[in-house]
């Protein structure tokens, strides 16, 4: 708890003198010239452009054009049983 107040600290001061956004300018404009030599992959077809974004939307922005959904992969995240199509008689994977 001891190491958490005093990198909470640090952090603060860092903020409060204005050091922080300018070194995660620098992490952000690092980042994304790494994302942009990766043009084939197909999530920089999704979002070419990296943005200040929390994790969560993030996830979100990615997963849905690609089809990774709660609807569709709920149960892998459950650890439920596959869901099996009774039409076609195919267990999901």
């Amino acid at each position: 708890m001891y190491i958490y107040t005093v990198a909470k600290a640090t952090i603060n001061k860092m903020y409060s003198i204005g050091i922080l956004p300018q070194i995660t300018k620098v992490f952000h404009e690092k980042w994304q010239e790494s994302w942009n030599s990766y043009t084939s992959n197909k999530l920089f077809t999704i979002k070419p452009m990296l943005c200040d974004l929390n994790r969560k939307d993030l996830v979100i922005i990615k997963c849905l054009p690609i089809g990774h959904t709660r609807v569709t992969h709920s149960h892998l995240l459950s650890g439920d049983v596959s869901p099996e199509c009774s039409v076609a008689n195919v267990v999901s994977r």
